[in-house]
């Protein structure tokens, strides 16, 4: 893993592998060990969970949603760190074994955040080619173990409802940052209003519930196994659900230039 740069030369510790050889997590030495294995193992049984996810037996939603990854530049202002345009990028992104690569960025030693214009970033695109609206949530799936929420964010999408035959770009972007190694986004995709982002964003469970959306996803099979895999609780017995498909992106961060 020194190697790989993954840890310094000086680590003692323990570092999780998954068969493929991806790294779950590096865990120094230190009192801390132990609560931080059982952690780090927690959020990886919650990974392959959701990594795990398949279609429902209705193949009328198989194919029906695309999602990709198109490349941006982003300028920002320096002073202030506003963004003050984004272009795309005409060159396709590295592929390595048929994986995407995306180089993280330089993260400051004083504000532990991303170094404006460095690293890698993207614009995600959701695709609707059916002739029906479909409701659309998509996870990210990190290299080390964590699901983040990529759609909708609460913020700037509130709504996940993809119109028929459509074509819809995120308005934010992404900039990878380490962990390092294979990461994926995740979209579930059904044909009522369902939003399954409470379930991995509890603080946004002060508006999905109370509507319809948000109730249809804590009722269904999917939506018990996010809450109890993401916050160890329980559902009630509740009606079937409506089903399902999912469609994945899978990429690969590696180390910014000169890490």
């Amino acid at each position: 893993e020194v190697m790989s740069k993954l840890v310094k030369a000086d680590f003692k510790g323990y570092v999780l592998e998954r068969r493929d050889g991806s790294v779950i997590k590096a865990i120094p030495e230190g009192e801390a060990l132990k609560a931080t294995l059982m952690e780090a193992l927690k959020g990886e049984a919650t990974w392959q969970l959701v990594n795990s996810f398949g279609d429902t037996q209705d193949g009328s939603l198989m194919g029906k949603v695309e999602i990709s990854i198109v490349p941006v530049k982003i300028d920002f202002d320096e002073a202030t760190g506003e963004t003050l345009g984004v272009k795309d990028l005409d060159t396709p992104i590295t592929e390595n074994r048929g994986k995407r690569v995306l180089r993280a960025c330089e993260i400051d030693t004083a504000s532990k955040k991303c170094r404006p214009n460095t690293g890698d970033s993207i614009s995600l695109v959701i695709t609707n080619t059916s002739d029906s609206p479909l409701w659309v949530t998509i996870l990210n799936l990190r290299s080390d173990g964590t699901i983040g929420l990529a759609f909708p964010d609460g913020n700037w999408v509130r709504d996940n409802k993809i119109a028929p035959r459509t074509t819809f770009r995120l308005p934010y972007h992404f900039q990878f940052t380490p962990p390092y190694g294979e990461e994926r986004f995740c979209a579930i995709i059904t044909r009522t209003e369902t939003d399954f982002s409470p379930l991995i964003n509890p603080a946004l469970l002060t508006r999905e519930p109370e509507t319809e959306r948000g109730r249809n996803a804590d009722a269904s099979p999917l939506g018990k196994m996010l809450r109890q895999a993401t916050r160890g609780q329980r559902g009630a017995t509740v009606a079937p659900p409506p089903s399902w498909a999912t469609t994945y992106v899978v990429y690969y961060i590696i180390p910014p230039a000169g890490d």
